[in-house]
């Protein structure tokens, strides 16, 4: 891709990356103000979460224009929902049990199992001029959350929490993978958002139904599930979902390592858990790599 066609790309970058930092800080914020963070919970905060979005999208997405022939990318769009329910859910539910940099950190480890499933499924892998950038940017993601980790008492950090946002790592992954395989077989952006964020959130919404409680909605609360809504969800997910059509998987993924760069400063911000200068030096050694992990993948 010519440079000249990097802007929008860039711009859809930088938005999905701020927008999707905001997600953490805007959990720990509902769990505060609804005095529960159990993983039930969790659920229920992403269902309500994805189903606002998508009723919110549904106007635009032209459903009505999905041919027979796109019977195939469909099918990929609802087993890529079915994964984002398993990813919303795991991860919401890790940070009841360790901090925002810590799982936002291992939640982020995208671009290895990207890697790793490319190569798996598709027989794909990123050129080897790309993986000093790959590495570089994981390795500061990996030293954030080494400092905040020793910043933090023994008691704070359970093992629960890590595995969680490690298992909704590798499902993110496969959210990745599957969401540019629904638009290369003809979905629009907005068309597979909707079946996928649709599909997630009925999902999750049925899981709470079932094995859970739905929290009281307070006017606090639904304030800060819209927040949800509109920005990690529709201007976060979705400017990821629509890099997906003009960059590599690999590149995406590296590119969401930023997210706990955004997330530590909206934590400092708001909650006022301010990361260490550690821990900025691991983000200036994040965003090093994946700006040479994008200029490689991408120019």
């Amino acid at each position: 891709m010519a440079p000249v066609g990097m802007k929008r790309p860039v711009f859809l970058a930088t938005a999905g990356v701020l927008a999707i930092a905001s997600s953490a800080i805007l959990i720990r914020l509902a769990f505060a103000e609804a005095g529960r963070a159990d993983p039930f919970f969790a659920l229920a905060i992403a269902a309500a979460r994805i189903l606002v979005a998508t009723l919110l999208l549904l106007p635009f997405s032209a459903l009505k224009k999905i041919k027979p022939s796109d019977l195939p990318a469909i099918r990929f769009a609802l087993l890529s929902g079915l994964i984002l329910a398993i990813h919303f859910g795991t991860w919401f539910s890790s940070l009841a049990y360790t901090s925002v940099v810590i799982s936002t950190t291992l939640v982020t480890t995208n671009p290895i199992w990207v890697a790793l499933l490319s190569l798996i499924f598709l027989k794909e892998f990123p050129p080897a001029k790309a993986w000093p950038g790959i590495i570089i940017a994981i390795v500061g993601s990996f030293w954030m959350s080494l400092q905040e980790a020793q910043a933090l008492e023994s008691t704070e950090v359970e093992l629960l929490g890590p595995l969680l946002a490690l298992m909704g790592a590798i499902c993110a992954s496969c959210y990745l993978l599957l969401g540019q395989a629904a638009q290369r077989r003809g979905l629009s952006v907005l068309q597979y958002s909707v079946i996928a964020y649709g599909t997630a959130g009925s999902a999750l919404a049925m899981g709470v139904t079932l094995f859970g409680s739905w929290p009281t909605w307070s006017p606090v609360l639904l304030l800060i599930v819209a927040a949800m809504a509109l920005g990690p969800q529709i201007f976060g997910h979705t400017s990821i979902n629509g890099l997906l059509r003009v960059w590599k998987p690999a590149s995406v993924a590296t590119l969401i390592l930023l997210e706990p760069v955004g997330a530590g400063v909206f934590a400092g911000l708001f909650l006022d858990e301010w990361p260490s200068t550690s821990v900025f030096m691991g983000a200036a050694i994040v965003l090093g790599g994946v700006l040479w992990t994008i200029r490689i993948q991408e120019t």
